[in-house]
C-alpha cells in the first residue's frame, strides 16, 4: 500500500488507475467523532471525499428534476384539459429540487468517509440513516471504476470493490451515484396519479387515436416498435462496449475497459477465477456469433441485489473464434469442441415434450373454435406451427447436449435457444450432485450438476445415462465410491488401478488439488 500524496490534496481516479491506486485514500482531515458513534468506540475513517462531489451531487439532482419539470410543462402546454394540473406538478418538482441541490449534497460530504490501510477499506455511507463498512483486502475479489460523461467533467469516479459479503460490494460512497432523484418516468407518471390527470391523459389519447383506422394504427405499433427495439439494441451494444479493452497479466488477473457515456473498469483476481460460459443463442449462433463470460467467485451478486451486481461480461456478441480463443488463453487450453453426445433417451425426452406442449395449445385453440365455429382453422393452424417449431427446437436442443471431461477441464453444453457451454478447472470443481426425475429414472437417465465457488455454483447438465454420470462425478474425488455397485468386468468399474483420484492437501478458499492413484486417469470421459 503506498502513502498518500505529500500535499495531502485529492487526486481524481484516471482511465489507467491501477488497483493500488484505487486504494490510494484522498483527502485527509483530522477524523472528528460523529454524533452517536462514541459508545460504540468508533472513530469515522480518516479521508473525507473530494469537495468536488458537493457539485457533481448538486449537478445530478438538478438534471433529475429538469428532465421531469420540462416533461410536465411541455405537455401542459400541448394539453389543454390537463394544463392546470402539469403545470402546478413542473411548479411542485422544481421547488423541492431546489432545497435538494443546496442541502443534501453538504450533509452527504459531511457524513461520507473512507479508509483504506495495508488490511482493509473502510467506509461510512448515509443519509439520514449510515452505514459503517470494513472490507479486508484479502478478501477483495474484483474492483470496478465506473466514470459517467458528468463524472469525468467534475474529474471523479466511481469505485466498487467486491468482497464475498452477503450485503455486496463496498463502493466509495462519496463517488457513487447519487440516490436523490427519480427516473424521469417514474417521477412524471407518479406526478400524474397525484393530481388525478391520468384518466384526462387516456381520454385525450383514445379520441386522438380514434381518427386513425385501426389497420393502419397497428401496423404502425409494430413498426415503431421494431425500429425502436433495433435502434435500442444497438444504443446499448454500442454504448457497453464501446473502446473495449481486454488486458491479461502476469498473475492471471483481467482487466476490462470499456463503455463510451459510462467509462468502466473491472479487475477480476486471476486466483479467483473458476473457468468460463460460452453462450450461443439461436440468432446469435446462426450468425457464427457467441458471447464469453468469465466463472469467477464473486462476480455473481447476491441473490436480490441488483444495485451492487458484478457483471460476468468478458466478450461481447463477437465471431465465435474470437470468443472461443479468449476462453482457451484464460483456461490455458482450447475450448473442447468435439463432446461427448448424450443417449438417445434424451433426445426421446425432447420429442415427448414437443408433442406435450403442441397438443396443450391446441387444446387452447379450440375454445375459440367453440364459441364462434368460423374459427375452426385456428386449432390447425396452431398443430401445424407448433409441431413445426417445437419438432425443430427439439432436435436441436438434443443435438446441443454434450460434455466432456478432460485431464484438466469439464465441459457441459445444453441448450437451444439459450445455449450455452460451461467448462470449469477440473480442480475448481468442489463436487457432483446428481437429481433423477420419475420420468429419467424410468428412462435411464439423470441430472448431474457441478458445484463450484465461482459464479452461480451450480452447473446443471440434463438427461445423462448412468455411465456417464459415474465418469463426470468422479472426476472430483473419491465421495462417490462408496456408493457405487460394483460388478465385475464391468466398463463402468471403478478401481485404484484404473486411475481412481482421490483428495489431496489443498488451500484455504479452494477445492483440494486432484492427483492422481495407481496410474494415470482417463483423458477424456
Amino acid at each position: 500500500m503506498t502513502s498518500p500524496p505529500a500535499s495531502g490534496s485529492p487526486r481524481p481516479p484516471t482511465e489507467t488507475t491501477s488497483r493500488a491506486d484505487l486504494l490510494r485514500p484522498g483527502t485527509t482531515e483530522p477524523a472528528a467523532s460523529a454524533p452517536g458513534t462514541a459508545g460504540f468506540g468508533l472513530r469515522p475513517p480518516r479521508d473525507r471525499v473530494d469537495p468536488r462531489c458537493r457539485a457533481w451531487w448538486a449537478t445530478q439532482t438538478v438534471l433529475w428534476a429538469v428532465v421531469p419539470v420540462l416533461t410536465l410543462a411541455l405537455l401542459g402546454l400541448l394539453i389543454g384539459p390537463a394544463r392546470w394540473w402539469l403545470l402546478s406538478a413542473a411548479l411542485v418538482l422544481l421547488v423541492l429540487a431546489i432545497p435538494l441541490a443546496l442541502v443534501v449534497p453538504r450533509v452527504r460530504w459531511r457524513i461520507h468517509r473512507w479508509e483504506a490501510t495495508d488490511d482493509a477499506l473502510y467506509s461510512r455511507t448515509g443519509l439520514l440513516w449510515e452505514e459503517w463498512r470494513a472490507a479486508p483486502l484479502s478478501r477483495i475479489q474484483t474492483v470496478d471504476l465506473d466514470r459517467g460523461p458528468l463524472q469525468r467533467s467534475f474529474g471523479l469516479a466511481t469505485i466498487s470493490v467486491s468482497t464475498a459479503s452477503a450485503r455486496g460490494a463496498v463502493r466509495i460512497s462519496s463517488l457513487a451515484t447519487g440516490a436523490i432523484g427519480l427516473a424521469a418516468y417514474g417521477v412524471v407518471l407518479q406526478v400524474f396519479d397525484w393530481f388525478q390527470a391520468v384518466p384526462v391523459l387516456i381520454a385525450w389519447l383514445g379520441t386522438s387515436a380514434g381518427a386513425v383506422p385501426l389497420l393502419v394504427l397497428l401496423l404502425v405499433l409494430i413498426v415503431g416498435a421494431v425500429v425502436i427495439g433495433a435502434v435500442g439494441t444497438l444504443a446499448v451494444y454500442v454504448e457497453g462496449w464501446w473502446g473495449y479493452r481486454l488486458g491479461r497479466h502476469e498473475d492471471g488477473s483481467l482487466d476490462l475497459r470499456r463503455g463510451l457515456l459510462v467509462s468502466r473498469s473491472t479487475v477480476f483476481d486471476g486466483d479467483r477465477l473458476r473457468g468460463v460460459t460460452l453462450h450461443e443463442p439461436l440468432g446469435l449462433r446462426r450468425a457464427g456469433g457467441a458471447r464469453l463470460d468469465v466463472i469467477a467467485v464473486g462476480v455473481k451478486a447476491p441473490e436480490g441485489d441488483q444495485k451492487n451486481a458484478q457483471s460476468p461480461a468478458l466478450v461481447p456478441a463477437a465471431p465465435r473464434a474470437v470468443g472461443a480463443e479468449v476462453a482457451g488463453t484464460i483456461l490455458g487450453a482450447p475450448v473442447p469442441d468435439a463432446l461427448r453426445p448424450h443417449p438417445p433417451a434424451a433426445r426421446r425426452k425432447r420429442f415427448l415434450r414437443a408433442g406435450m406442449l403442441t397438443a396443450a395449445g391446441v387444446v387452447l385453440a379450440v375454445i375459440p373454435a367453440l364459441v364462434l365455429p368460423s374459427l375452426w382453422w385456428i386449432p390447425a393452424l396452431t398443430a401445424v406451427v407448433l409441431a413445426l417449431v417445437t419438432a425443430v427446437l427439439a432436435r436441436d436442443n438434443s443435438r446441443g447436449l454434450g460434455h466432456r471431461v478432460t485431464d484438466r477441464h469439464v465441459a457441459l453444453r445444453k441448450g437451444s435457444l439459450f445455449r450455452r457451454t460451461d467448462v470449469l478447472g477440473r480442480d475448481d470443481v468442489l463436487g457432483w450432485i446428481l437429481t433423477r426425475s420419475p420420468f429419467q429414472r424410468r428412462a435411464g437417465l439423470g441430472t448431474v450438476v457441478a458445484t463450484s465457488a465461482g459464479g452461480s455454483g451450480a452447473f446443471r447438465l440434463p438427461d445423462v445415462d448412468a455411465e456417464q454420470a459415474r465418469a463426470m462425478m468422479t472426476s472430483a474425488g473419491t465421495v462417490w465410491e462408496h456408493l457405487q455397485v460394483r460388478e465385475p468386468g464391468s466398463p463402468a468399474e471403478i478401481s485404484p488401478r484404473r486411475g481412481t483420484i482421490e483428495v489431496s492437501g489443498g488451500t484455504a478458499g479452494r477445492r483440494p488439488r486432484a492427483v492422481e492413484r495407481g496410474g494415470a486417469a482417463p483423458r477424456d470421459r
